[in-house]
């Protein structure tokens, strides 16, 4: 036993007590960092198709973050509908919602009311949707 624990006011010195109190003379024992639950991180940026965004923050809780879409090429970079370009646009930050954690696969989607489609005719007719499957990695889609 250590002198400060024997010098210790306290009537139960065992280490047990001294660990669970967090005394300062207690050989704590380090817990192990807590794995990531998510597929993302702050920084990361996701490549899926014709379409790369750039997370720059997230909900480590709840799995929400907000991104800046980087590019929108060839096609998709359309505003006509049924292409990506029509719910949002290059250099623009959106908020995705987690809609499905299914352990080795997640889906998230902006908000209807988040979307440019929104904002120009009031209404979307189909969600921005980002899937991630454990076998398959990223992928954009639009679901109707």
């Amino acid at each position: 036993m250590k002198e400060n624990c024997r010098r210790c006011s306290l009537k139960d010195k065992s280490k047990a007590a001294c660990v669970k109190r967090q005394c300062q003379h207690a050989n704590i024992p380090k817990t192990p960092p807590k794995p990531e639950k998510w597929p993302i991180k702050e920084g990361s940026v996701i490549k899926g198709g014709t379409v790369s965004i750039r997370v720059d923050w997230l909900d480590k809780d709840r799995g929400h973050f907000v991104a800046r879409v980087l590019s929108l090429s060839g096609k998709e970079s359309s505003t006509q509908h049924g292409h990506f370009g029509s719910y949002v646009s290059k250099g623009r930050y959106y908020r995705f919602k987690l809609i499905s954690d299914g352990g080795d696969y997640f889906i998230w989607g902006i908000p209807d009311e988040g979307t440019e489609r929104f904002h120009r005719e009031g209404h979307t007719g189909a969600q921005f949707l980002l899937a991630w499957d454990k076998s398959t990695d990223f992928s954009f889609d639009l679901d109707s």
